[in-house]
């Protein structure tokens, strides 16, 4: 179907912006001879038709892997740079076509450790090569600034050989770098932030003219009680971009068609986006799962957290091999007082100093344990991250909100207890939480096999059981 649509006649008028002007708000005037990139389909009315003849063609469901990847080559030479690696793998080889030889919205579902972050960087790379707008500007919306951050530092390295710059646009922004989201080309933001931006767009109209792609990681929280957000700034969007071509990535979109509905194959169209959805075989590493169901001491849930504590050498026994551990717990106290509980009574595992803030995750950390939640200096989770990476610690204690977006694996996942702590009661998780929380286990860089465990009550046994089923 893309190659057919690609024959189609172009017209294309290409535009300079003064280097001098305000780059947020600049309107091409063509008496004036200034130039914007606009490109236009002279026969749109042959388009629409050759895409409703294919509009079954749009779903594509991938539920086992082949031999047929593709080589870096398939680039120009010049983009090639931005990988590291010769190849593609089989997922990213079988989405090539949908995301750099077309223009169309997709929905992409792919599991955790996949490389969909490829596909993304290829949806840029396509746009780069279109040469339609050399201050053309790349949407990508994360739902932590966590995430973003990872992504800014990634992507800031990938993309400077091509002279791509990248800003970042969140709450913890400082003046100068949001003066400098100005001249990126490529906006790293939260969808709370990027919503405040939205509700001003005339006040930043030029800028908007300039965004080509929105790119959406983690679309699943759309299910979520913040997923009222993302959705109304994606609405805005795309009422007040014209041309805009949507990405949305997620390793656990149980409802990838609805969204594909509601974001359209492309702008006015009725038809929906893409759906590329890619089965368990495409994750890097062989996946084991467990659930233990424990009988409560009591019906409160504090002291079952507490009670969850001691069964907790046994499963690390069992299960880890001596590989690195991530424990997700309910709340920062949780993860404060397992760290604890295992300091006092894991034999010695890693020995290491890392200096740090807070001295009681520095002290944990000399028997190669810590925890990681919001309440740390950012210093502290980076410098815990990278020795986590690094296996300078074996055993990291998180909140679940680890489990959303940063790279950060581990050969064992635990899931200590299946709820947490919401609007002030216990609530158990969602299966969209269980699933990424779960996708974590496997090191595909280390190992080739993964272990997730789940310990839960006895009375939920049977659910998590049919939730591990599916993953």
């Amino acid at each position: 179907m893309n190659d057919t649509l690609s024959e189609l006649p172009q017209k294309t008028t290409f535009h300079e912006i003064p280097e001098n002007s305000d780059i947020f708000n600049y309107l091409p005037d063509s008496a004036s001879g200034t130039k914007t990139s606009i490109t236009e389909n002279t026969n749109l009315r042959q388009l629409n038709q050759l895409q409703n003849n294919a509009s079954e063609l749009s779903r594509h469901q991938y539920g086992s892997t082949s031999s047929l990847v593709l080589a870096t080559e398939v680039l120009p030479y010049n983009q090639r740079s931005v990988f590291p690696f010769n190849q593609f793998n089989e997922m990213q080889s079988k989405a090539f076509s949908s995301i750099y030889n077309s223009s169309n919205n997709c929905v992409i579902s792919s599991p955790t450790g996949s490389g969909k972050t490829v596909l993304f960087e290829l949806a840029i790379l396509r746009e780069l090569e279109q040469e339609f707008e050399p201050n053309f500007k790349v949407l990508y919306l994360a739902p932590t600034k966590a995430l973003c951050s990872e992504r800014l530092n990634d992507w800031t390295k990938k993309f400077s050989s091509l002279n791509i710059t990248v800003g970042i646009l969140t709450g913890d922004t400082t003046f100068k770098e949001a003066e400098n989201v100005r001249r990126s080309n490529i906006i790293v933001s939260t969808p709370e932030k990027w919503d405040m931006i939205t509700r001003k767009w005339k006040d930043y109209s030029r800028l908007f003219g300039l965004i080509k792609i929105l790119l959406v990681d983690e679309i699943h929280i759309l299910k979520e009680l913040r997923g009222s957000t993302l959705e109304v700034v994606m609405t805005r969007m795309k009422r007040i971009c014209i041309g805009l071509r949507i990405l949305a990535i997620s390793a656990t979109v149980a409802n990838a068609i609805d969204i594909s509905k509601w974001i359209g194959l492309y702008d006015e169209s009725t038809l929906p986006a893409e759906t590329l959805c890619f089965g368990e075989e495409f994750r890097p590493v062989k996946l084991s799962k467990i659930v233990y169901g424990y009988k409560p001491t009591s019906d409160n849930d504090f002291q079952f957290d507490i009670f969850l504590n001691s069964k907790l050498i046994e499963v690390i026994n069992r299960h880890s091999n001596g590989k690195s551990v991530l424990i997700f717990c309910s709340t920062r106290n949780s993860c404060q007082n397992t760290a604890k509980y295992l300091f006092n009574n894991l034999s010695e595992t890693t020995r290491t100093d890392i200096k740090l803030k807070d001295r009681d995750a520095m002290n944990y950390a000399t028997k190669g344990i810590a925890y990681h939640h919001a309440g740390l200096t950012f210093g502290d989770r980076k410098l815990i991250e990278i020795a986590f990476l690094n296996s300078r610690l074996k055993i990291l204690c998180s909140t679940s909100t680890l489990a959303v977006g940063i790279n950060l694996p581990a050969y064992l996942v635990i899931i200590k207890g299946t709820k947490c702590w919401v609007e002030s009661s216990f609530q158990e998780y969602s299966e969209t939480d269980v699933l990424q929380m779960v996708g974590r286990a496997g090191r595909p860089q280390f190992e080739r096999d993964g272990v997730a465990v789940i310990m839960t009550s006895i009375k939920f046994k049977h659910r998590y059981e049919r939730i591990a089923v599916f993953t």
